[in-house]
């Protein structure tokens, strides 16, 4: 994984949009004031991934994030990854409670591969292979977490190394392993305890059993075709009686209710008495009509009832309205009287709001002036702000004359430690010169042991005449005893040098703050007045302030007085009234004008009209017509009623004699087939007679028919079962078994349905052993298929082929890191595993070996960055086809504890891993680093935001 930009807007230090370009960066440096925002930056790689950010305790923590002056916060990360270019997009926005996550997504190109926080979280995690602890133990090496990968436990390293190598492949693969060799024992214990059934059904005996029931089949079979022949011939004379029989009852049903109807002599005669009544009434409703066609025309010529009441009608109106008039003029009166008193009382209201109102208007009309005037001058708060600077600018002029104090005392305290720890080492040196000096004259000296008087000297080939005395031994010891001393001594003091020189470089730091501190405050209250005039600004400041409060206040209780008058109930009360009062008069002055129209326009339409009585007269007269015009009516109406019952009479016994005829009809029809005698219409009572007694012969001539040919099929029907009965015993004595009572033809389907199991049997049997066999051979592959499986399974567990790799992976990791430490430490420290646990072997102390978190701060930084340099070059070497590529290392603190020396050696390091193609990115404030790298990234922090310059060199 590769970032090639970074877009930041309203995240942390950045509040205005702020684009970091790494594109072609191999190697670079974040360097800045001390909050000016450059671990910002590599934050924004791991929130815009992960969504946390690894300096907060939870990483489910999103608010601090969020500038203080924005209301959300917005990263995009584009990068690479296996060659393909991906874009990581995640917007923050303050709620509240807090702040939440807008928007969340990641693409490749115009795909989108997650679009919500919970997705993409995932999503990341199965793109680069690791989780975001691991990526920060890992890429990310944030500030307080650098030393994680080197002090975690072996189970937490463990689990790192597995996701970056690739190896849960091989923890996946033993799991499957298990998986199977578990499926492939369950399905060969099912399948063995379906051979130890099918072993007992499919044997030998069984099968020669199944073979000897088709032949008796056959035989039982050959009987029952035989003995259908013969019953069938019996059948087809049955058949023929039968059909006789059936015949003769079809015609005897056909003669069974054959009667002449009842009273068949009397429809005649009451035909002839329907026709005499019907004509009798008919005359008698003509008369009637007569008499009411006359009734019709007196009423027509007679006065108009309808005209005559809506007349009487509009007189009576006229009456009403002229009552109406006269109240309405009451009441209009009694309304005008009550409003005028009312009146007087509601303008004092109207007069006294007006005051209150305008008083009110006056005063926020003057508060208005005031607060314009307030937001033309600077406010309160403005200036405090700008006094503030001031004081701001004061305290960093004196921080400032500290540091250079500070700067001073510690420089001399340095000189002075110096001078002594050099007057020391030449001490030293001097001492170690004489040592040297003597442990040559004492090796010299050693050969006086072997001199001999008279004999030659081994040195000089001189003859020895004395044997000298030496005391250079002594001499040697007392001079080894003062260098032991003098080193002692010296070092105490070259750490005390140490820390001195520490301490100035923070001093050094700390002046160099505070310069960029008092620099950025004089130019800040440039271009402000001077502290003087702004106490005078915020005095009159305050005292318009106080002004702007009294004047609102004088506003709010003259707007209360209005208000308060405006909604006094008794106020209410009374203009409302006189508003309810007013219309109530218009309403009743709009009712007198209408009833006065109505009035007016009801006598002129009665001015040439009948009078009252009048009209009551002749309503009287036209009464009495329509009486007379009702009675006749009335008589019409029952004689049509008689007329219309002699005429349905009639039509009954019209119905009643066609009803009788045709009935005779459809009886002879319904015996056309036997032939009887026809019809001659003379009389209807004759042609029933002959029709009946023709009935009573035939029938005669039928039953005899029926009883002979009945007695022939009862005697076809013994033959039949005879025949049968043979059958049955016969097919039993071939099957060697009683058969069931069934019909006969249901034995045929007996005896195919024996034969067709019979062969089904034998066939299935036969189908079975070849499973059987199949079966067998299928449990012997599975126990060959469990044993390789589980084998693999065993192999490929946490403690095995896994945990040798593991243990592989990580004592190459302590010894690249090893050769690292080694070089970072001067040769004092290597890396060494215990128990899979990171340990140090310190060479300057006999070797021992020491927990990792037994190291200093600077220590520690120097093996936990050897142990990261090796984990990002192993990996690649190490990680399998498909594991993440760790492409990226960012180091985020430590640097600041190196001696120059180690610095140089720690530099080259990172440049060296830079030159192999991994992108590697440092955060330090240390200028002589920083310039060592290609590129620098410059983070200053003006105007409440930063922003970001690349550099290059």
């Amino acid at each position: 994984m590769r970032p090639i930009t970074i877009e930041m807007k309203g995240f942390g230090a950045f509040r205005e949009p702020t684009t970091v370009d790494l594109t072609d960066v191999d190697l670079f440096a974040l360097v800045g004031s001390t909050g000016s925002g450059k671990s910002t930056i590599i934050d924004a790689i791991t929130f815009a991934l992960f969504g946390s950010i690894a300096r907060y305790d939870d990483n489910r923590m999103v608010a601090p994030i969020v500038n203080q002056t924005s209301n959300e916060a917005r990263v995009a990360l584009r990068f690479e990854l296996s060659g393909k270019e991906y874009l990581a997009v995640r917007v923050v926005r303050r709620t509240p409670k807090g702040a939440t996550t807008k928007e969340a997504r990641l693409e490749r190109g115009s795909e989108i591969l997650a679009a919500d926080a919970r997705t993409m979280s995932k999503a990341v995690e199965d793109l680069l292979g690791l989780d975001v602890d691991q990526f920060n133990r890992t890429v990310v090496l944030p500030q307080g977490r650098f030393a994680d990968f080197l002090h975690d436990d072996p189970a937490r390293r463990q689990a790192t190394l597995r996701q970056l190598l690739g190896l849960d492949v091989y923890a996946r693969i033993g799991q499957s392993a298990r998986q199977l060799a578990k499926r492939y024992q369950d399905q060969g214990e099912v399948l063995r305890g379906d051979l130890e059934a099918g072993a007992q059904e499919l044997s030998d005996e069984r099968q020669q059993e199944l073979q000897a029931r088709l032949p008796a089949i056959n035989s039982a079979r050959q009987q029952f075709e035989h003995a259908r022949t013969g019953l069938d011939e019996a059948g087809a004379r049955l058949t023929s009686a039968l059909a006789a029989v059936a015949t003769a009852d079809e015609q005897l049903s056909l003669l069974a209710d054959v009667e002449a109807p009842s009273q068949v002599a009397e429809l005649d005669s009451a035909l002839s008495v329907a026709i005499t009544a019907e004509s009798q009434a008919a005359e008698q409703l003509r008369v009637a009509r007569s008499e009411r066609r006359a009734a019709r025309a007196a009423v027509d010529a007679g006065p108009d009832r309808i005209a005559l009441s809506a007349l009487l009608q509009r007189h009576d109106q006229l009456l009403e309205l002229r009552v109406t008039v006269k109240e309405c003029n009451r009441h209009a009166d009694d309304l005008t009287t009550e409003l005028q008193a009312l009146q007087l009382r509601t303008e004092v209201i109207r007069r006294t709001q007006q005051q209150l109102d305008s008083a009110a208007q006056d005063a926020r009309d003057l508060a208005d002036r005031s607060r314009t005037s307030m937001s033309e001058a600077p406010s309160v708060a403005q200036l405090d702000g700008q006094l503030q600077l001031h004081a701001a600018h004061a305290d960093n002029l004196k921080r400032h004359e500290l540091a250079v104090l500070n700067v001073a005392s510690t420089a001399e305290s340095v000189a002075a430690a110096q001078a002594e720890v050099d007057a020391m080492e030449s001490a030293v040196e001097s001492l170690q010169d004489v040592v040297n000096s003597l442990r040559e004259r004492v090796g010299i000296a050693s050969h006086a042991a072997t001199l001999a008087i008279g004999e030659p000297c081994p040195l000089c080939l001189q003859e020895v005449h004395r044997i000298p005395e030496h005391h250079v031994g002594a001499e040697f010891k007392d001079a080894e005893a003062q260098l032991s001393a003098a080193m002692t001594a010296l070092k105490p003091r070259i750490k005390d040098l140490d820390r001195l020189k520490e301490i100035a470089n923070r001093s050094a730091a700390q002046l160099e703050s505070a310069n960029r501190e008092l620099q950025r405050s004089s130019s800040t209250i440039e271009s402000i007045p001077p502290t003087d005039e702004l106490q005078a600004q915020r005095s009159r400041a305050a005292e318009l302030a106080d002004r702007v409060a009294a004047l609102n206040l004088a506003t709010q209780q003259a707007d209360a007085a209005a208000k308060a008058h405006r909604e006094d109930e008794t106020n209410r009360h009374e203009l409302q009234l006189e508003s309810a009062l007013s219309s109530q008069l218009l309403g009743a002055q709009g009712e007198r004008t209408a009833a006065l129209r109505q009035l007016t326009e009801a006598e002129a339409g009665l001015h040439d009209s009948l009078t009252r009585d009048e009209c009551v007269r002749l309503e009287a007269d036209a009464l009495l017509l329509t009486q007379a015009l009702s009675q006749s009516e009335a008589r019409e109406r029952t004689h049509e009623t008689l007329h219309s019952q002699a005429t349905e009479s009639l039509q009954t016994a019209e119905q009643q004699l066609t009803s009788a005829r045709s009935e005779l009809t459809y009886v002879r029809e319904a015996l056309a087939v036997l032939g009887p005698p026809p019809i001659v219409g003379t009389s209807l009572a004759d042609d029933w007679g002959s029709l009946v007694a023709w009935v009573q012969s035939t029938r005669r001539s039928l039953r005899e028919r029926h009883n002979l040919r009945s007695a022939e099929a009862t005697s076809i029907d013994g033959d039949r079962a005879e025949i049968a009965a043979i059958a049955r015993r016969e097919i039993s004595s071939a099957l060697a078994e009683e058969i069931p009572r069934l019909p006969f033809e249901r034995l045929g389907e007996l005896l195919a349905a024996r034969e067709t199991s019979a062969k089904a049997a034998i066939a299935t049997f036969e189908q079975e052993k070849k499973k059987y066999a199949a079966v067998r051979q299928r449990v012997e592959d599975l126990a060959d298929q469990e044993a390789v499986a589980r084998k693999l399974g065993h192999l490929l567990r946490s403690d095995g082929f896994e945990g040798w790799l593991m243990q592989s992976a990580l004592e190459q990791l302590a010894g690249g890191a090893t050769e690292r430490l080694f070089e970072l430490s001067g040769g004092q420290y290597s890396l060494v595993l215990q128990d899979r646990a990171f340990a140090v072997r310190d060479h300057n102390n006999a070797d021992e070996i020491r927990g990792a978190r037994t190291l200093s701060g600077g220590e520690t930084f120097l093996a936990s960055l050897s142990l990261a340099l090796a984990l990002a070059a192993a990996t690649a070497e190490l990680a399998p086809e498909g594991a993440p590529q760790i492409d990226s290392i960012f180091l985020d603190e430590g640097f600041g504890t190196l001696d120059p020396h180690t610095l140089d050696v720690v530099a080259s390091a990172i440049e060296e891993l830079g030159a192999s193609g991994r992108m590697v990115g440092i955060v330090t404030h240390i200028r002589e680093l920083a310039d060592r790298m290609p590129v620098r990234l410059e983070v200053t922090k003006t105007g409440g935001s930063s922003r970001v310059e690349r550099v290059e060199v």
